[in-house]
């Protein structure tokens, strides 16, 4: 069982934790972090409302124990981290002798420096993004048909649980014995035999054109290659901006994703703000006429956008909420059209998700 240092660890990383028991052959052993960020002394699977073992977040810092993991890995966080500290830790832990695998993007500079170092010391160092490959693009500019069932899952925006959703459908699919290809919203999927998000979807020199034949032609090459039973989309980002000030990626993303394939079954993950009947008719207006994609449920999460920081150029600020807030929201909308779910009864959609998807004769049980 390989061990893996986690760092730095704040709420972008929770999924992966709560999940972590279904990682076969890895174990998250440490769990780092930044004392300034607040997570410093927590006991994490306290948190998750788990007795199997409680992992400590330490100060990455303070000395550690050498011998309690295998494997370092640079997560992709929320918060900000200068450049300069993440190459005085990889330094740190390459002196240690660990194996280092980096999820989180960085500039060519950046990568060009870490590798230095790994070779200095003489580590393993393996980055996880996606490059450009040649058949992910034959030349041929047309958009291929793929006959796999897809689930896609997109989101609001940052932080409506969409990753957590991703997780769990995944581990779903794969327990019921459904062969999956997870095309995920983030490079840390492969720990749950995932695919990286295909980094081309973030190059300055690909046309938004070409990114759009690109991601189609790298999932027919998926479907040749792979025969997989159903294929779990994640998109990265949100459908659209947040405000004239809070402009995101515009939901570029969300677009060239959307313009690529056609869902056979489409999740679109909301906040846990006040929800009504004429909100969500709006939003299955948007994705109708916007993305030309129809949605087959939505998924509330339980974070919510303060408002007032929607009209700042400060970072939006987020309120966790409680499981409970979260499911009498959505019980009070009672929305018939379509059915709202919450992580309470998530197992409730994967079960409508699979009756629909039975209706196609590709989508078969092994």
């Amino acid at each position: 069982m390989n061990r893996i240092a986690v760092f730095p660890y704040d709420d972008n990383f929770y999924p992966f934790l709560k999940y972590s028991p279904n990682m076969i052959g890895f174990e998250i052993s440490k769990v780092f972090s930044i004392r300034g960020w607040g997570y410093v002394g927590e006991k994490i699977f306290d948190v998750l409302d788990t007795t199997s073992r409680n992992i400590l977040v330490e100060d990455i810092s303070e000395k550690m124990n050498v011998e309690e993991f295998d494997i370092f890995l640079l997560a992709e966080p929320e918060h900000y981290i200068d450049e300069n500290y993440i190459v005085q830790i990889i330094d740190r832990m390459a002196q240690m002798n660990k194996i280092i695998w980096i999820f989180k993007r960085m500039s060519d500079e950046l990568i060009a420096k870490i590798n230095t170092i790994c070779e200095h010391n003489n580590v393993k160092v393996q980055f996880f993004s996606r490059e450009i490959e040649d058949e992910d693009f034959d030349g041929e500019e047309i958009l291929y048909d793929i006959s796999t069932p897809i689930i896609t899952v997109a989101g609001m925006g940052e932080k409506t649980n969409k990753m957590e959703l991703q997780i769990n459908l995944a581990i779903s699919l794969q327990k019921d014995k459904y062969k999956v290809v997870w095309v995920s919203s983030r490079n840390e999927a492969v720990l749950y035999n995932g695919q990286t998000f295909p980094a081309f979807m973030y190059a300055d020199g690909v046309s938004e054109k070409k990114k759009i034949l690109m991601y189609n032609h790298y999932l027919k090459w998926i479907e040749q290659s792979e025969k997989p039973d159903v294929i779990l989309i994640g998109i990265p980002g949100g459908i659209m901006p947040d405000s004239k000030k809070q402009v995101g990626y515009f939901g570029i993303t969300s677009y060239e994703i959307l313009n690529a394939v056609n869902p056979d079954y489409f999740i679109l993950s909301l906040y846990g703000n006040s929800l009504g009947k004429n909100y969500l008719d709006e939003l299955r207006n948007v994705m109708k006429y916007k993305f030309n994609v129809e949605v087959d449920s939505f998924y509330v999460g339980n974070t919510e956008q303060d408002a007032y920081s929607l009209d700042k150029l400060t970072p939006i600020e987020y309120i966790h909420l409680g499981q409970l807030v979260v499911d009498k929201r959505v019980k009070e909308v009672d929305y018939a059209e379509i059915p709202v779910y919450t992580c309470s009864n998530v197992s409730q959609l994967y079960q409508s998700m699979i009756e629909k998807l039975g209706e196609y004769d590709d989508f078969q049980s092994l």
